[in-house]
């Protein structure tokens, strides 16, 4: 196990530090877990300064959550610990993208079969390489195998790929071992930019399945970055009343803010000088986090 720590240090810059590596002997159990976190967070003293934990998306660290909700302070966790649970975004991502690509995985399969069968041997790649100078296409980049489990390398093989369809065609037509290429519809598929808006059923179905998963994430998380922009000296109120209008529309957006209990007394949160800036609409807000982002 892994512990790390990120704050604020009293010049506002972000600090990561590892407290902890530790090997966790089997089982993993939830309990066994929640053990090790805990000493290590009283060894640090810092079992009261802990704001959020964020973890990987898997049932026995949803279970370790509770565990340690009950031994920690209840005082010393933010808006009554309904914030304490961050889900790693990595992984989130990653299981987004992975439940959209299920919808053309027969396609995703074949190609990942091509690769390796041409890949497998240095005689079946030069083989490869052979035919793509026939079709005319470079050989600067190789063929790459993707990680199941990283949606990143997929990506790159899938891309990868596209470069040689051609070669892959006309290696179908001559080497009778090779049965993996991907029809038209397949390559189509997988050759799409826009997803959200093409006229395939399976692709816009797809893109409203990662739609879902992503706001069925973001609505746990966006309560604890607005509540991190509020208490920010630099803009307060000013990002959430520029960018929440944006996100859930002009009627929603106040709601929003109000649901997640980033809005306590208006006067608390903003100065007169701020008033001024809300009702004058932020103009300057993409300037200001210009330079937020360039500092």
């Amino acid at each position: 196990m892994t512990v790390i720590a990120h704050f604020i240090d009293d010049s506002w810059k972000l600090q990561s530090r590892l407290l902890r590596f530790i090997y966790v002997s089997c089982p993993h159990t939830a309990e066994k877990l929640t053990n090790v976190l805990m000493d290590t967070l009283l060894d640090w003293n810092i079992d009261r300064k802990l704001s959020t934990l964020t973890i990987d998306n898997c049932l026995t660290n949803n279970c370790m959550i509770d565990l340690m909700v009950d031994k920690l302070p209840f005082d010393s966790l933010i808006l009554g610990r309904s914030l304490f649970h961050m889900r790693c975004v990595a992984h989130i991502l990653n299981l987004i993208v992975r439940s959209g690509l299920d919808v053309f995985g027969h396609g995703i399969e074949k190609v990942r079969n091509s690769c390796s069968f041409w890949t497998a041997t240095p005689k079946r790649l030069d083989t490869f390489q052979k035919n793509a100078k026939f079709e005319n296409v470079s050989c600067e980049n190789n063929l790459v195998v993707d990680c199941k489990t990283r949606w990143n390398s997929t990506y790159l093989m899938l891309s990868m790929a596209l470069k040689y369809k051609k070669v892959f065609y006309r290696l179908h037509q001559r080497e009778p071992q090779y049965k993996s290429e991907p029809d038209e519809k397949e390559w189509a598929l997988i050759a799409l930019k826009k997803w959200d808006t093409s006229s395939f059923t399976e692709i816009s179905k797809m893109s409203e399945n990662i739609i879902t998963k992503f706001d069925e994430y973001w609505k746990e998380s966006h309560g604890v970055l607005a509540m991190a922009t509020i208490l920010d000296p630099r803009f307060k109120m000013k990002v959430l009343e520029y960018l929440f209008p944006i996100i859930y529309g002009v009627d929603n957006a106040k709601d929003e803010i109000q649901k997640k209990g980033c809005v306590i007394d208006g006067d608390d949160l903003h100065s007169d000088e701020d008033d001024e800036g809300i009702e004058g609409g932020y103009s300057n807000v993409n300037e200001e986090l210009k330079e937020i982002n360039e500092y």
